[in-house]
């Protein structure tokens, strides 16, 4: 009987993983780009949807996904469009405040990675300005995974 290679064993768990990012990903740029034009600011069932789905995937993916839906459009108008950023830090709340590991690593990574782009956003149009000025204020919490307990 052979032996597989280990790195043959730990594929189905790799793939499961990298499946669950992309998922998350795709998910994340979805709520963020298509809503309807009277639903802009995202209801607490939207983001309990997209929780559900990132639920499964890494810290990294997610975050990573809400820092590129954080960034102007490239070749958009001068502040770029609004209401996709605005998804998003509404979104980088709600993960803020599911709290555990995921959503607090996720917070704390766009922070870390998205700093500039949140203070300019706190400068910004009066939305994406108030949500950012809130999103900038539970840093300032200090919330990290670890200081919370479930």
């Amino acid at each position: 009987k052979a032996m597989l290679p280990n790195f043959v064993s730990g594929s189905s768990e790799t793939l499961n993983s990298v499946h669950s990012d992309a998922r998350a990903l795709k998910a994340v740029a979805d709520f963020c780009q298509h809503y309807e034009a009277s639903h802009i600011i995202p209801s607490s069932h939207e983001m309990h949807r997209l929780w559900a789905v990132c639920s499964s995937a890494s810290a990294a993916a997610i975050a990573a996904g809400l820092r590129g839906q954080l960034l102007p459009p490239a070749g958009g108008a001068v502040g770029g469009f609004w209401a996709p950023r605005l998804r998003a830090l509404h979104l980088l709340e709600y993960f803020c405040w599911q709290g555990g590991s995921l959503g607090l690593e996720v917070f704390n990574l766009v922070i870390i990675k998205a700093s500039r782009i949140l203070h300019r956003l706190a400068e910004g149009p009066p939305l994406c300005r108030e949500q950012a000025k809130r999103v900038l204020a539970l840093q300032d919490l200090g919330l990290r995974p670890e200081k919370i307990s479930l």
